[in-house]
């Protein structure tokens, strides 16, 4: 995978805005590099605490032993080691 994608810099921004046409999908436009696990929310179903850390417990399949609070989810978020690899792509659609 080159080091140059985009989606693999390690300096700022990592958080990238990508707006779309009508009938376009983040998945027919965003072409991610082979290697990065990709995984899309609905940002909709993100509107409480509870909602998003249920999202993100779906999306990145957090084990079952995840206590939805938020040191649970960072404790999760940097571990990942139950779905390993070179890196991870979250699409949040609004």
């Amino acid at each position: 995978m080159p080091a140059t994608h985009p989606l693999l810099k390690t300096k700022s921004p990592w958080v990238h805005l990508l707006t779309l046409t009508s009938g376009q999908t983040a998945s027919s436009v965003l072409k991610p590099p082979p290697g990065l696990l990709v995984h899309e929310l609905d940002g909709a179903d993100c509107v409480t605490k509870s909602r998003l850390l249920a999202a993100f417990s779906r999306a990145f399949a957090f084990p079952e032993y995840f206590d939805p609070n938020w040191d649970a989810f960072e404790e999760c978020l940097c571990d990942l080691e139950w779905r390993p690899a070179e890196g991870y792509l979250l699409i949040v659609q609004q």
